[in-house]
C-alpha cells in the first residue's frame, strides 16, 4: 500500500504513504465512543497548509508538512503521535495500529510508538531506506539497495520472505500478511491467507503499486486497472464498475479508496464510521490514506481532510498546522497537560512513572517534569492543590451486620482536629463511621455501624480538604448466614491434571471450606465473594456438587453444578458464556446513536474449528431479533468474539439484551443449558460530548518494573479528556490472571470508580496472592458518563517467595527485554518435580528447556547477544506436584549474582512445541467490567484518591468491535426490561456539567 508518488513541494522526493491499516479487532480495544461523523459529509477539521503527504493509522494520524516536518494527532496510548524531537526533515511516512514510521530527507528509518512485538526495533544492519510500510504488529521496508526486510510479529509467517523474492521496488504490510512488487513489475504476498488475501490472481500481470488491509488485497495493474482480492464482507474488494484508470490506492481495514486518473477520490466497502463517504466540497485529490475507520486526504490545494471515525480525535486535524511549531510534539511522558487546569500556573515538578501502553508490554521507569499547559485541553475542574490523604490499610477488613465493629484506619496526612470523616460506599449505599478517635497523622479508629445490607464497600475518608478511597476495603458478612454461590469459573474441567477454579457468591467468610462432592479442595479467600481452589487430578469423570461452608458450620443451601470430564476423550463439544462477556461499543450507549453489539464464546472440547452463530434479542429470548453475528473458526478449547453487529436504540432507558449461542442447533453439545446469556443495560440520552476520555500512563511507584515481590503497590495514573472534553472524574481498575483451565483472561479483582483529582492521581492495590503475570488494566470515565476502553493497560509479573503447583498444572511469568540484556531463570525444586520453558516472542523459536527429573533445580540463560528484544514468558509445568523458588536476573552480568540451578534435559520427558498461552496473548481490549455500585457521590476530590487492597472478582463488560459490522438492526423503542439490575446514578462533579443516568449493571447469569 505504500507506493511512491512524484508531489511538488520544498522537500526533494516525497513518496506517499498507502498505508496498511490497523487491526479490526483492535479499533475495539481503544475506542469507546461514537463516530463523529462531519454534518452533510464534511471532513471533521480542515487546515490550510501545504502538506505533501498525509497518513492514517488506527486512532491516530500523520502528516509531512511543507518543511518536512512531521505532525500527529489523535492517539497516543503508545506514545504513536510523539514525534522524536531530533527527527528533522522527512521523506516518506507510514503509520498504522499504534506505532509510526518515517524515512528522514538522509535516507533514515525512524519508528516511535507501540512496541510490543518488536516492530519498531529497527535490524541494526538496516542501512539507508527508500520506503517504509508499518503493518499490523511488524514493519517491512525497502532499503536504498532494493532489499526488502521485515520484522515484529512472525504469528502467521508475515516475516518470512521468499527467497526467491528477489531486489524490491514496493512493499505493503497489512494485518497479517505481506505484499512486495518485485524490480520487474511482479507482486508477490505472503502471511495469512484465511481471507484468500495473498492468492495474487494469476492474470494480474505486471503491478505498479499494491496494498494491504487487514484482511484484503488491492493492486494497480501497469495499465492503470485495479483489482482486489481476500475478504469481501463489506464490499472492500468490489470495485466500482465505472473506476476507469486508478494512480493510487490504500486500503484500510475494511474499506478502499482510489484516485482516478483525473483526481477523483472513490471509496467503497465499510461505511459504519463514515470512513468511504467522501466530502462532496473535496475537489481533485493528490494523495489519500484509508486508515482503521477513518480516512484522510491531500487535495491539490495542500489542505488535510479527515473523515469517519473520531474516538480519538484521528480525524480532526490540528488547527494550528497553519503555523507549524519549532519543534515537534515531545515523546509521551516528557510534558503532561494537567487534565481540566483553566489557567496557567507555575511550573511544577511531579514524579512520574510513564509507562503509556495499549499493550502492557513496556516496562522502563522515567522521571519527568510535568509543566502546566497555557490551553486547557478540557472543560474547567477544580484542579487538585495537594497531595491528599494516603489511605493504606482498614483493620479488620469485615463484620457481621448485626453489630457493630471498630476499625482502625492507616495512612498519611489525617488531621487531629477536627477529626478525619469517614464513609462506606456500596450496594447498601453510603453510611458514615462514627466515633471517630485521631490517633496521629497515619492512623485513627471508628465504628462501622450495625444492620448494613451485605456485600462489599469502599472507604472514603476526607481530612483536611483532601479526599481518599479505597475500593473493596470492607465486607459486610450476614451473621450466622450460609455463603451463597453465583458461579464458578469454568464450570468443566478434564480430570487429566490438575486445575483453578474461580468460585464466587456471597458471604464466603474467613476460613470458607470448598467441597467438590466429597473432596475439600485447597482454596484460597479473594474476597467475601470469591474464592479460588484447586481441582486435584485423576478424579472421576461424573458431575458433582460443589459447596462452600462458613466455619459456623453453615453450607450454601443451592449447590453450583461442577462437571469432571474424561480427559483421555474429551471430544464432546460444549458452547458457552456469561454476561460479563457481552460487549458493547461504545461502553456508553446513547439514543439514535448506532453502537456495535458483541460476545465472547467459549469452547469446551471438541477436536476440530467450528463456525458458531449466535443470534441476539431484546426484553425476551423470544423477542425482537436485533441480529445474527457469527465466529469464522472456534478453535477447540478456546474463546473468541463474534463479528460486531450494529445496533440502535430510540430511547433512553433500560434494556435487557438475551444471547442465544448457536439458536439453529447446529453443534452437538454436552449441555445445551448453558447457550442463553443475558444482559441488562441503560441506554443514555444523547449529549454533546461523545469523545471518551483516555488513560494516558500507568506507572508503579517504587520497585521494579519488571519484577513484583510485594504485592502491595502505588500505582501513578494519568489521564485526560479531548476536547470537547468534560473532565475526568473517575478511574476504574481491573486486575487480570490468565487461566489454563478457561483458556482465556479472567478479571479477579476489580475496584469500584474511584476519584480522579490530581493528574496524575496516586492509587495503592494490593496484588491477588497467586503467583505469576497479570495485567492491571484501567478505564476513565468523564462528568458526562463517557467511558473509556481498557485498552490501557499494564504488564506485572508477581514473584512469591514460593509456590506450590499441581501436576500438569503450569504457572506463567512475563518479562520484557530489550536489547544488550541477558536473561537468566533459576527454579530451585523445593519438593516434587518442576520443569522450566522459556519462550520468546519470536513464533518461530522453540523453548529454551531445562527439566531434569525428581527435584533436581532448573536453569536457563540467555545471552544478550541472543535475546530478540520483547516479551519471555517462562513456565514452570508440574511435571507431579512441586513446591518451588524462582529467579529471575534481567540485565545482570554472568558474575553479579551466582546461578542457584544447574539445568538439563531429560531424554524421558517430552518437550512442548508450543506454549501454554501464546506470548502475544494479552487480555482483550474489549474486555473489562463495569462497577456495579455507583461512582461516589462527593464531589471532585481535591488530592489523590487513593484504590486500596481486598479486590473482588470483576463482572466483566467486554467492549468493542472486533471487525466492522457487517449488517445493521435498529431496534425499536426501550420497553419496561424483563429483568432489572442498574446501578444508581453518576456523580455531579464540581464545576462541571450535570452527568445523565448512564450506569451499566451486568448480572451474572450462572452457565
Amino acid at each position: 500500500m505504500d507506493q511512491p508518488i512524484n508531489i511538488p513541494t520544498t522537500v526533494a522526493r516525497i513518496r506517499a504513504p498507502y498505508v496498511a491499516v490497523v487491526l479490526v479487532l483492535m479499533v475495539a480495544l481503544i475506542a469507546a465512543t461514537i463516530p463523529v461523523l462531519p454534518a452533510s459529509g464534511e471532513a471533521a477539521q480542515a487546515a490550510a497548509i501545504d502538506t505533501p503527504q498525509v497518513s492514517a493509522g488506527g486512532e491516530h494520524s500523520c502528516a509531512i508538512i511543507g518543511d518536512g516536518t512531521v505532525r500527529c494527532w489523535g492517539s497516543n496510548l503508545d506514545g504513536q503521535r510523539s514525534v522524536p524531537s531530533d527527527l528533522g526533515a522527512v521523506s516518506y511516512l507510514s503509520v498504522r495500529l499504534n506505532s509510526s514510521c518515517a524515512i528522514t530527507s538522509a535516507g533514515e528509518l525512524r519508528c516511535w510508538g507501540a512496541n510490543d512485538q518488536g516492530q519498531r526495533d529497527l535490524p541494526p544492519t538496516l542501512g539507508g531506506v527508500s520506503q517504509v510500510s508499518a503493518g499490523g504488529l511488524h514493519t517491512c521496508a525497502v532499503t536504498t539497495s532494493s532489499e526488502l526486510r521485515c520484522w515484529g510479529a512472525n504469528s502467521d509467517g508475515q516475516l518470512n520472505i521468499p527467497s526467491t523474492l528477489g531486489s524490491v521496488s514496493q512493499v505493503s504490510a497489512g494485518r497479517n500478511h505481506t505484499c512486495a512488487i518485485t524490480s520487474g513489475g511482479t507482486l508477490r504476498c505472503w502471511g495469512a491467507n484465511g481471507n484468500g488475501q495473498t492468492n495474487v490472481p494469476s492474470n494480474l500481470g505486471t503491478v505498479t503499486q499494491v496494498t494491504t488491509g487487514d484482511y484484503h488485497t488491492c493492486a494497480i495493474t501497469s495499465g492503470g486497472t485495479l483489482r482486489c482480492w481476500g475478504y469481501n464482507g463489506d464490499g472492500q474488494t468490489s470495485v466500482p464498475s465505472n473506476l476507469g484508470s486508478v494512480s493510487q490506492v490504500s486500503a484500510g481495514a475494511n474499506h478502499t479508496c482510489a484516485l482516478t486518473s483525473g483526481g477523483s477520490l472513490r471509496c467503497w466497502g465499510s461505511n459504519w464510521a463514515g470512513q468511504r463517504t467522501v466530502p462532496t466540497n473535496l475537489g481533485t485529490v493528490r494523495q489519500v490514506s484509508a486508515g482503521e475507520n477513518h480516512t484522510c486526504a491531500v487535495p491539490t490545494g495542500g489542505t488535510v481532510r479527515c473523515w469517519g471515525w473520531n474516538n480519538f480525535g484521528q480525524s480532526s486535524v490540528p488547527g494550528d498546522l497553519t503555523n507549524p511549531p519549532a519543534s515537534p510534539t515531545p515523546p509521551p511522558g516528557e510534558t503532561i497537560t494537567p487534565t481540566g487546569t483553566s489557567s496557567p500556573t507555575a511550573q511544577t515538578t511531579q514524579t512520574v512513572i510513564t509507562t503509556v501502553t495499549a499493550t502492557a508490554t513496556r516496562t522502563a521507569t522515567a522521571t519527568v517534569t510535568a509543566t502546566a499547559s497555557t490551553t486547557p485541553t478540557t472543560t474547567p475542574t477544580a484542579t487538585p492543590t495537594s497531595t491528599g490523604a494516603l489511605l493504606q490499610s482498614i483493620t479488620p477488613q469485615e463484620g457481621v451486620n448485626d453489630q457493630v465493629t471498630r476499625v482502625t484506619i492507616r495512612g498519611s496526612g489525617f488531621t487531629l482536629n477536627p477529626p478525619p470523616a469517614a464513609r462506606l460506599l456500596g450496594g447498601g449505599g453510603s453510611v458514615a463511621l462514627t466515633s471517630v478517635t485521631a490517633l496521629s497523622s497515619s492512623s485513627f479508629e471508628a465504628t462501622v455501624p450495625a444492620g448494613l445490607t451485605p456485600g462489599l464497600y469502599d472507604l472514603l475518608v476526607t481530612s483536611g480538604g483532601n479526599t481518599g478511597i479505597l475500593p473493596n476495603a470492607f465486607a459486610v458478612l450476614v451473621a450466622g448466614d450460609a455463603p451463597e454461590l453465583s458461579q464458578v469459573v469454568p464450570a468443566a474441567l478434564s480430570n487429566d491434571r490438575a486445575g483453578e477454579i474461580l468460585v464466587q457468591g456471597n458471604n464466603f467468610a474467613e476460613g470458607a471450606v470448598v467441597r467438590l462432592g466429597g473432596t475439600t479442595l485447597a482454596a484460597s479467600r479473594i474476597s467475601s465473594q470469591a474464592l479460588l481452589a484447586v481441582v486435584p487430578a485423576e478424579l472421576s469423570p461424573n458431575q458433582y456438587n460443589l459447596h462452600v461452608t462458613n466455619p459456623n458450620g453453615r453450607q450454601s443451601a443451592q449447590p453450583l453444578t461442577f462437571s469432571v470430564l474424561d480427559g483421555s476423550a474429551n471430544l464432546v463439544d460444549d458452547l458457552f458464556s456469561s454476561s460479563d462477556q457481552i460487549w458493547l461499543n461504545p461502553v456508553t450507549p446513547r439514543a439514535t446513536v448506532a453502537s456495535l453489539l458483541g460476545i465472547f464464546v467459549e469452547r469446551s472440547g471438541g477436536a476440530a474449528p467450528l463456525e458458531v452463530e449466535v443470534a441476539f434479542h431484546r426484553d425476551a429470548v423470544n423477542g425482537p431479533e436485533l441480529g445474527r453475528a457469527t465466529i469464522p473458526l472456534l478453535d477447540p478449547q478456546s474463546t473468541d468474539s463474534t463479528t460486531p453487529l450494529s445496533v440502535q436504540f430510540d430511547t433512553a432507558g433500560e434494556v435487557t439484551i438475551f444471547v442465544i449461542i448457536d439458536p439453529d442447533n447446529r453443534v452437538a453439545e454436552r449441555d445445551e443449558s448453558n447457550n442463553i446469556v443475558q444482559r441488562t443495560l441503560r441506554i443514555a440520552p444523547t449529549a454533546t460530548d461523545q469523545i471518551a476520555p483516555q488513560i494516558d500512563g500507568i506507572g508503579l511507584v517504587g520497585g521494579d518494573e519488571a519484577i513484583v515481590a510485594n504485592r502491595e503497590l502505588t500505582l501513578e495514573v494519568a489521564a485526560s479528556d479531548p476536547d470537547p472534553g468534560s473532565g475526568v472524574q473517575h478511574i476504574h481498575l481491573i486486575e487480570y490472571v490468565y487461566l489454563q483451565e478457561t483458556q482465556r483472561w479472567v478479571p479477579m479483582a476489580s475496584s469500584g470508580w474511584l476519584p480522579f483529582g490530581d493528574n496524575p492521581g496516586r492509587y495503592a492495590w494490593t496484588l491477588l496472592p497467586q503467583p505469576g503475570m497479570r495485567y492491571l488494566q484501567l478505564r476513565a470515565r468523564d462528568a458526562t458518563g463517557n467511558i473509556s476502553i481498557g485498552s490501557a493497560r499494564r504488564l506485572l509479573t508477581y514473584q512469591a517467595p514460593s509456590d506450590r503447583i499441581g501436576r500438569g498444572q503450569t504457572r506463567v511469568y512475563r518479562y520484557q527485554l530489550a536489547a544488550n540484556q541477558s536473561l537468566e531463570v533459576n527454579l530451585e525444586v523445593l519438593d516434587g518435580d518442576a520443569d522450566l520453558y522459556v519462550w520468546s516472542s519470536r513464533t518461530d523459536q522453540s523453548a529454551r528447556v531445562s527439566n531434569l527429573e525428581g527435584s533436581e533445580d532448573e536453569r536457563v540463560r540467555i545471552e544478550a547477544n541472543q535475546i530478540v528484544p520483547g516479551l519471555y514468558q517462562v513456565e514452570v509445568f508440574g511435571y507431579t506436584s512441586a513446591e518451588y523458588r524462582i529467579t529471575t536476573l534481567i540485565g545482570e552480568a554472568t558474575g553479579s549474582q551466582p546461578s542457584r540451578a544447574i539445568g538439563g534435559i531429560s531424554q524421558a520427558k517430552s518437550i512442548p512445541t508450543t506454549p501454554m498461552v501464546p506470548v502475544s496473548a494479552l487480555p482483550d481490549e474489549r474486555a473489562g467490567d463495569l462497577p456495579t455500585n455507583p461512582a461516589p457521590s462527593e464531589p471532585t476530590p481535591t488530592s489523590t484518591a487513593t484504590a486500596g487492597p481486598s479486590p473482588t472478582p470483576t463482572r466483566t463488560a467486554t467492549v468493542g468491535p472486533s471487525a466492522t459490522p457487517t449488517s445493521t438492526a435498529t431496534a425499536g423503542p426501550s420497553p419496561t426490561p424483563t429483568s432489572t439490575a442498574t446501578a444508581g446514578p453518576s456523580p455531579t462533579p464540581t464545576n462541571t456539567v450535570t452527568p445523565p443516568d448512564f450506569s451499566v449493571y451486568l448480572p451474572l447469569i450462572q452457565k
